[in-house]
């Protein structure tokens, strides 16, 4: 009887170990998860590094693509004005440019909102873009 009670206590303390064991190694295995989740968000790429641009070239810039972004209204024709300004179709862009063309170039957002299509609202949209320039 001894030699039975002391298999079946062997059997249930080697049981009970690896029942231990095997929680300990589930405990482990999901907090090292956790821990390579945190390791993946802080490894991503860095921001890049600020790049130095004095004042002066920096408004040289900005002039330039100001430049070319700007569509001068006196000298476009019908297809850049449609596809240039907002809310202005093939219709309207070449009622743009019979009137510029009857009364000579436009001088304001006023003027322009004198073409039949063209309103407040569709110059104020566009104000960033027309420049009023004549180019000789």
């Amino acid at each position: 009887m001894n030699d039975t009670f002391r298999r079946f206590d062997q059997r249930s303390l080697l049981v009970i170990i690896l029942s231990i064991i095997f929680v300990v190694a589930i405990i482990l295995g999901f907090t090292q998860i956790e821990k390579d989740d945190e390791i993946s968000l802080t490894l991503d790429s860095p921001p890049p590094a600020p790049s130095i641009v004095r004042q002066s070239d920096a408004a040289e810039v900005s002039a330039q693509v100001e430049a070319s972004e700007k569509l001068m209204i006196n000298s476009a024709s019908v297809s850049e004005i449609a596809e240039r300004l907002k809310g202005i179709g093939p219709r309207i862009a070449q009622s743009i440019v019979d009137y510029r063309e009857a009364n000579g170039p436009y001088q304001s957002l006023e003027q322009l909102q004198e073409v039949r299509g063209v309103g407040f609202s569709k110059t104020e949209n566009n104000r960033g873009i027309i420049s009023f320039e004549i180019l000789d």
